[in-house]
């Protein structure tokens, strides 16, 4: 259908501070929602802008929830890598914004994202995500851009990726560099060189700590790139160095003076470095109302209009499916619209492997901040046994932290087996569990089956394994992982932390 002539909308995806939704703004874009996790962000985006805001990872959001608009923009979500194995760890952010492209299907999207991921793994894993990108049908424009050859006070390099939707019938070009250099003495406009005490401080920089503690931001020179793990001092060799105040870095990512951040200094200084830069942001939003010829009336596809979709292809393929129908997921299975819902497998041999998987796809969504590299089918001992599910316990803090750093308890590796029937556990396959569990994997595990028609029974069962000196199993049941994905869903983190612990004392105590 065709709609009114209208300022063009957009939805952010990560959108940290607000750098690029402020560069939009200010090119005549309407931001229809910003998303971003980090509470501190938050803070401050709501602060600028009168944007509805969700407070959550995009892997957690009801797709429903979230308004069609003409452009997409945002970060695209770094992947955990591995540089002793050259290999990515977690699809899930990735697949969360393949996935809102397919469903949403936007006029268009600009991606923000580090430099590196161009040649990750020799150039072939992003050149099989620009596959992908051009199968969900869109033209594709990617370039690596210097922020100092676009007015910014800064050397700093970002990775931008531009999608047009096919039938638009353009090719998005990127905006053209600025011919001069801004230096860092043009933009910090309260660098008072005429105060005698400010300049006096100037003249006694901090001296603690390594030489190489502070890197340098020369005033007649264009800043090095602003990065949250180091720390910088601003001047130069005549007048002496001062450290970097929030103002200062603010005006060198081109923040306007009266945007206000808000937190701690510590925390403002993390979303200064963090942003993308609003300059930046706004011209490549002018270069895209060109593209998009926004001037003229602003055609939306219907919401069932026809687009082809595939995903990663061979160590980056993660099936994504087609969109689930909604009608039969439980009010608290929100996640993600392709998990089925566990209650409508049936409990038996021929479900067995939809209920294996089902069960995985929950605990990576419940643990995603403690468990990592989930695995199904694992062969343990030279290849002689499997265990149904593994995790790597990445924990920093929480139930999966605790077992091993306050309980003591060895678990490099969560190990988990799957049951898909209702019939009581019965000691051989608690066997079965434990016999996987060693030194080098760990001596933990969980046994998920539908129910159990005796709760007594079963700790008391785990209650024998403790005792026996074989490690620490926990039973889960269905309602075990309704529960836990209730409390997710809330991003309750700490009650998924106290909901495993009472399941843990119910064995130990």
């Amino acid at each position: 259908m065709q709609g009114e002539k209208q300022n063009p909308t957009a939805i952010s995806l990560y959108c940290g501070a607000g750098g690029m939704d402020y560069g939009f703004k200010q090119a005549g874009y309407e931001i229809l929602l910003g998303i971003e996790i980090n509470k501190a962000y938050s803070d401050t985006y709501e602060k600028f802008s009168n944007t509805k805001f969700l407070n959550k990872d995009l892997i957690d959001i009801d797709y429903r929830d979230i308004p069609y608009a003409d452009v997409v923009i945002g970060k695209f979500p770094v992947p955990p890598f591995t540089t002793r194995l050259n290999e990515v760890q977690d699809f899930s952010g990735i697949n969360s914004v393949l996935k809102l492209l397919k469903i949403k299907k936007p006029r268009a999207f600009v991606l923000e994202s580090f430099k590196g991921l161009v040649n990750f793994k020799k150039g072939s894993f992003f050149q099989e995500l620009l596959k992908v990108f051009s199968e969900s049908n869109y033209q594709i424009t990617h370039e690596v851009i210097n922020t100092k050859d676009f007015g910014i006070a800064q050397n700093k390099e970002k990775l931008i990726i531009v999608g047009i939707r096919n039938d638009i019938g353009k090719e998005y070009t990127f905006p053209g560099r600025k011919m001069e250099n801004v230096l860092v003495k043009d933009v910090v406009w309260d660098y008072r060189f005429d105060d005698k005490d400010y300049k006096s401080s100037l003249l006694n920089p901090p001296s603690q700590g390594p030489k190489n503690r502070y890197k340098k931001v020369i005033l007649e020179s264009i800043s090095p790139p602003l990065l949250g793990t180091s720390r910088y001092v601003i001047g130069n060799e005549k007048v002496g160095f001062s450290p970097l105040t929030l103002e200062e870095a603010a005006a060198i990512q081109s923040f306007p003076k009266d945007f206000e951040f808000v937190g701690s200094r510590h925390s403002k200084m993390n979303q200064i470095v963090a942003s993308f830069p609003p300059k930046l942001s706004f011209e490549l939003a002018k270069s895209l109302l060109t593209t998009l010829d926004i001037e003229e009336k602003i055609n939306v596809i219907g919401k069932n209009g026809e687009n082809p979709t595939s995903n990663l292809t061979g160590k980056v393929k993660k099936e994504m499916g087609n969109q689930s129908k909604q009608e039969d997921m439980d009010n608290n299975l929100s996640v993600d619209p392709e998990i089925k819902n566990i209650s409508m497998i049936l409990p038996g041999k021929e479900q067995a492997h939809d209920y294996h998987n089902t069960v995985f796809e929950y605990l990576k969504i419940i643990f995603e901040k403690e468990l990592r590299r989930g695995r199904k089918e694992t062969p343990i001992n030279s290849g002689r046994k499997r265990i149904d599910i593994t995790f790597d316990n990445a924990g920093k803090e929480g139930f999966f932290f605790d077992l091993k750093n306050q309980y003591d308890i060895k678990c490099a590796k969560i190990l988990i087996e799957c049951k898909n029937y209702n019939e009581s556990l019965q000691n051989p396959e608690f066997d079965q569990l434990t016999g996987r569990f060693n030194n080098w994997y760990g001596e933990f595990g969980l046994l998920i089956c539908r129910s159990v028609t005796c709760r007594k029974k079963s700790i008391s069962q785990c209650k024998d394994i403790l005792n026996s000196g074989k490690g620490v199993v926990i039973v889960l049941t269905d309602e075990d992982l309704k529960n836990l994905m209730a409390l997710r869903n809330n991003l309750d983190f700490q009650g998924i932390s106290d909901y495993m612990r009472d399941l843990l004392n119910e064995v130990i105590v």
